[in-house]
């Protein structure tokens, strides 16, 4: 697992940075310390730009004939020597394609990053779970005493903290699907969570599939792939990569069918089924057995038969786990997202100074339980009003993760759900199983902005029911709506299945908004 790193350097070289966000200010703040030559161009105003002390400081000193902006196109594309698109700024954005059509050389923050860093690199990508698999690994690692950077998707700036990067630092990137779109190297070791579709407002299904299977393009065979096998279109993935692959199952756990799959640990080395579209052997296997005759409680076992990191008996990465036993990872997804991570940590570990499997054992439990979970991925906001408990997913941008949320949640005998869904709509199919689960765990059924109407259409029952479905034309209304709706002791689930953008920025604001209308309630409320 070795890094290719570039000694190159962009002094007195004219670079063009694509789009002033997260990427695009660490990308400016890099290349003017190397002494590039920096043009800035974005689709805004250089008023709207300055939302921020730091950006009004790097335009501040900048001369205008070095910005382009409110979409304003450089007419010497020519003479850049690269540019470097944030990953906001779709594929189809003018300058990049009169740039392809000039062939001028392309980049990305990310790729910059892969060039210049001494050590390798872990990336996480995937439809869901890339964000709090990558924090819990992180947690893993800085328990056990590791010096971690973690960035990318995330929302931390890379390039800035490539001068603390040392030997011995672990360094973690969330790599979403656009910042794979203009990547060509790989990460010596590939996470791979789920495939599911998204985005298909941007891309087709085939062209999202092709993106997350960027990831593992360019790995060597020394290389690792950490692969979801319970996903068909992950299996698909497996054939396409060249590096050791490790199969992630929920084994004997899983509840949904996983045809083609070897579920057994005793063939974790044999072939996968040829209509999966491989016939590569797996490296090594991980999944959940069930601890004693204890229903729900599991250990995690990882099994590698040879190799490298060979072991005569599977190993112990977790005991006694159960997907409702961790208030911060609640959930049967979240079973993958803690094997994920606890497989890689076992590697990354292991490769530093070898342990024993009791020590490895409790360093990964022990930082999993440190793990205090992701600001908007089935967030509880604390509150006393009514004894109802508020639940903040806005992550949950798709059908299916709203799902995953609402099964999530462990329910007594008294407790319904309340569930806000809405936003834009990103053309996605609406899952049997999610209308099923509304119609067993729902009291109600608020649906807002946009796409408020269209869910409620495709989750409300389809004759006469309890269910109270309503819809509002925002996240407010949908809150008082819900607050009119649940019972004491209810939960309150936003959960929206759509993007955010019909209303605020990112997801981010969206869930601020509902923890903010949490907050302004009295700790007390109308008894009913």
């Amino acid at each position: 697992m070795n890094q290719r790193v570039s000694t190159n350097t962009y002094k007195n070289k004219k670079v063009l940075v694509l789009g002033l966000g997260i990427e695009g200010m660490d990308l400016s703040k890099f290349l003017s310390s190397e002494g590039a030559d920096l043009f800035i161009s974005d689709q805004k105003s250089i008023h709207e730009l300055r939302d921020s002390q730091e950006k009004s400081k790097l335009l501040a000193g900048l001369p205008r004939s070095r910005l382009y902006l409110d979409g304003v196109i450089p007419k010497d594309l020519q003479s850049f020597d690269t540019i470097f698109a944030s990953q906001g700024v779709p594929d189809h954005n003018p300058i990049l394609t009169q740039a392809r059509q000039a062939n001028c050389r392309i980049s990305s923050m990310l790729e910059l990053f892969l060039e210049r860093c001494q050590v390798p690199v872990v990336g996480i990508t995937g439809s869901a779970g890339k964000t709090t698999t990558t924090a819990i690994l992180a947690d893993i690692l800085r328990y056990s005493g590791e010096s971690v950077v973690v960035g990318g998707n995330i929302g931390f700036e890379l390039l800035s903290s490539l001068p603390d990067i040392t030997n011995d630092t672990k360094v973690i990137i969330e790599m979403s699907h656009t910042q794979l779109l203009r990547l060509n190297r790989s990460p010596a070791i590939a996470c791979i969570t789920n495939v599911t579709p998204n985005h298909l407002d941007q891309f087709s299904w085939k062209e999202y599939q092709e993106l997350k299977s960027k990831i593992i393009k360019w790995q060597s065979p020394t290389d690792l792939f950490i692969a979801n096998i319970d996903d068909q279109n992950v299996r698909k993935i497996i054939a396409t990569g060249g590096s050791r692959t490790v199969a992630i199952s929920l084994g004997e756990v899983a509840h949904r069918s996983m045809s083609g799959t070897n579920k057994n640990k005793d063939k974790s080395g044999e072939h996968l089924s040829e209509e999966d579209g491989t016939d590569e052997s797996l490296y090594g296997y991980a999944n959940y057995q069930q601890t004693g005759n204890v229903d729900e409680l599991y250990s995690l076992q990882l099994d590698i038969p040879q190799g490298t990191y060979g072991m005569t008996s599977p190993v112990t990465l977790l005991e006694n786990w159960s997907p409702f036993n961790h208030a911060q990872a609640p959930g049967y997804h979240n079973m993958y997202n803690v094997a994920f991570a606890a497989v890689i940590s076992y590697f990354l570990l292991q490769a530093k100074e070898p342990k024993t499997p009791n020590t490895v054992l409790q360093l990964i439990s022990s930082g999993i339980e440190s793990f205090q979970g992701v600001e908007h991925r089935l967030e509880t906001i604390e509150s006393n009003h009514r004894s109802l408990l508020f639940v903040n997913d806005s992550i949950a941008t798709t059908p299916e993760r709203t799902l995953a949320a609402l099964t999530a949640l462990n329910l007594n005998a008294n407790q319904k759900v309340v569930l806000l869904m809405g936003g834009r709509d990103k053309k996605l199919p609406f899952p049997t199983k999610l209308r099923d689960a509304i119609a067993d765990r729902c009291r109600g059924f608020v649906g807002f902005g946009e796409s408020g109407a269209h869910f409620i259409e495709k989750g409300g029952p389809k004759s006469a029911d309890t269910l109270l479905c309503i819809n509002e034309k925002d996240l407010t209304d949908a809150f008082w709506s819900a607050l009119r709706i649940a019972k004491n002791g209810d939960v309150i689930l936003l959960a929206p299945g759509g993007t955010s953008f019909d209303h605020y920025t990112n997801f981010e604001k969206r869930g601020r908004e509902f923890k903010a209308l949490v907050a302004g309630l009295a700790s007390d409320g109308p008894k009913n």
